[in-house]
């Protein structure tokens, strides 16, 4: 598995400071979370959201790293599955993401999504992802 410099960083530094308030004597002192978990049903800076209709409706499956199986995800706050279940998307990334309708990557990459982008899936994609995964390198 490859790190992120950028995001792995950030947690870095979140952990640090963490670390720094239990040994200050400042436990149960609230920390700001400066880096996305992804997985909270929130389009947050650094994520790849995927939506469960087109057209960005919600619920939102949003990954900050790589999810080989959507199988065992669900839409945060829903019982709805997020594998072969989304119609649209936002790379709200700095990172180019690959979405494949086959688990670990493999079977047809349904999209290459450029960083910043926003499209509905073609209709023929519609309810297929079940993969993704970031890349530095352009689609």
């Amino acid at each position: 598995m490859r790190f992120r410099p950028s995001k792995t960083l950030r947690l870095t530094a979140l952990t640090g400071a963490l670390a720094m308030a239990t040994t200050a004597g400042l436990v149960g002192t609230a920390v700001p979370a400066s880096a996305a978990a992804g997985k909270d049903g929130e389009c947050d800076s650094g994520e790849l959201c995927l939506y469960l209709w087109e057209d960005y409706g919600t619920p939102i499956f949003d990954l900050y790293w790589d999810d080989s199986n959507f199988g065992d995800d669900t839409f945060p706050g829903t019982d709805s599955l997020a594998d072969n279940n989304t119609r649209s998307y936002w790379n709200n990334d700095i990172y180019y993401w690959r979405v494949y309708d086959g688990y670990d990557y493999t079977g047809e990459m349904l999209s290459c999504i450029a960083p910043g982008a926003y499209a509905n899936f073609p209709s023929s994609a519609w309810d297929r992802a079940s993969s993704a995964q970031w890349s530095s390198t352009p689609c």
